[in-house]
């Protein structure tokens, strides 16, 4: 008791009032997050929640241009290059920026050798400092233009410290799959689920289910290849689908990679895709149970709840009045740089919108439009992250969570921090959860 009223009571005279939540494990023991602190505080029975004491905290951010300079220099980590803009799929999940707009391709151009062969110079040029560096073929379906695939892996295999990767719709993997394995080039394949969900939104021009051909693909590729690797990115449209999909990659790649996200709908009123609680709720405790029995996690629940956990372990802890490095945004061309097929740079493949353009093929990165986009996240982070209980939990990039149609759009912004707080809450009870598993053990 004496614990909780020192810890509530604890005052620090910053500028706002902030009042972190409350929440329950799954035993409905209630706890306290204090933002100030970083602990989260177990709250007796019998003390009155109305009472607790707001703290007065705001948290401060900037970023030194000095360091952005130089990564931007010496450290560049990875490039995307967007190999085609053609597709072989009517995809009724994929767009540009990885989400869906409702238009679908309507370009046709392929990236030539010559703008492909430069962005790769540059990108090695400013990455010597980097321990190890990927170059990753995105599309359209990158496959579809494998001249350039083959050219630029051949061109730069070996160079030290250099990994390819290409993120495919699997269903020419069978025609390059030697080339594939021979030079160890990672693939991503989007698989939607079973071959009833997968087929739903994955088919051909002429309305054929693609889900046999990725099956070919992935059979042409050997098995040790497939266990380091493969991964796999699922999107789900049906919240119905989501536990079908869970039981399918558990069952059949539970020891690959793995990425699932929910259908977002840019320019439209439609509603985002989301997980049913009863799922998410179902889900976190077959987690927590194979947690607490010593059990290998599948790479599917791994995705769901661990780099939530993460974040919570990686909290700021005991703040007091220092400035914190950019915490909503990484460094635009320097842990991502999205190059067009026409050779524009952009920050990563989710944010190819005119106004964030940093450079091209021919003059490299604006450094000032880099900085100028790091100024603009600074500048929102200390108008609302500063005051926010979550500020120096969430990792979510203010330039992709504010956007509607290509602009900054300040509701769209407070509505995506409206659900990365309530998702961090499902994180903060997990991770009470999971400290009591671990105390357990210890005794």
């Amino acid at each position: 008791m004496l614990f909780l009223q020192k810890s509530l009571k604890r005052r620090v005279s910053f500028k706002y009032l902030m009042k972190g939540p409350i929440f329950k494990d799954s035993n409905e023991q209630q706890f306290y997050y204090s933002p100030s602190t970083g602990r989260i505080i177990p709250i007796p029975k019998g003390i009155n929640l109305e009472n607790l004491i707001e703290e007065k905290t705001c948290f401060k951010f900037k970023f030194n241009p000095q360091e952005v300079r130089r990564k931007l220099d010496e450290e560049r980590e990875s490039i995307i290059l967007e190999t085609t803009e053609q597709c072989n799929l009517s995809v009724h999940t994929v767009s540009i920026v990885g989400i869906i707009s409702g238009k679908g391709h309507t370009q046709k151009k392929n990236m030539n050798i010559e703008t492909a062969l430069n962005a790769c110079k540059d990108f090695l040029d400013h990455s010597k400092k980097t321990g190890f560096r990927m170059i990753s073929f995105y599309g359209g379906e990158p496959t579809l233009n494998f001249e350039l695939i083959e050219k630029i892996v051949l061109t730069y295999e070996q160079e030290k410290g250099l990994g390819f990767s290409v993120s495919t719709n699997g269903t020419k993997l069978k025609d390059y799959a030697k080339f594939i394995q021979d030079h160890r080039i990672f693939v991503a394949v989007s698989l939607d689920g079973p071959k009833g969900i997968h087929d739903k939104n994955r088919v051909s021009k002429e309305k054929k289910g693609s889900y046999d051909e990725i099956m070919k693909g992935l059979n042409a590729l050997d098995d040790s290849f497939k266990k380091h690797h493969l991964s796999f990115s699922a999107t789900i449209k049906d919240p119905e689908d989501f536990m079908s999909c869970f039981e399918f990659f558990s069952n059949n790649f539970q020891n690959n990679a793995f990425r699932v996200g929910f259908v977002k709908f840019l320019d439209s009123p439609k509603k985002e895709v989301m997980a049913t609680r009863k799922d998410f709720e179902r889900l976190k405790n077959i987690y927590l149970q194979m947690v607490t029995n010593n059990n290998k996690i599948p790479t599917f629940l791994s995705f769901l709840f661990e780099e939530g956990l993460n974040l919570i372990d990686n909290r700021v802890r005991n703040y007091n009045e220092e400035e914190l490095s950019c915490l909503h945004s990484c460094i635009p061309g320097v842990r991502k740089l999205f190059i067009t097929t026409e050779g524009k740079y952009y920050p990563c493949e989710k944010l190819a919108y005119p106004e964030l353009e940093i450079g091209d093929n021919k003059q490299g990165i604006d450094r000032d439009k880099v900085l100028g986009l790091l100024k603009f996240v600074i500048d929102k982070e200390n108008d609302y992250c500063s005051t926010c209980w979550a500020g120096t939990i969430c990792n979510s990039c203010i330039l992709l969570e504010s956007r509607k149609e290509g602009k900054y759009d300040q509701e769209r912004l407070c509505q995506n921090c409206d659900k990365k707080r309530n998702s961090i809450i499902d994180y903060l009870s997990l991770y009470a959860d999971l400290k009591k598993v671990k105390k357990n053990e210890r005794r």
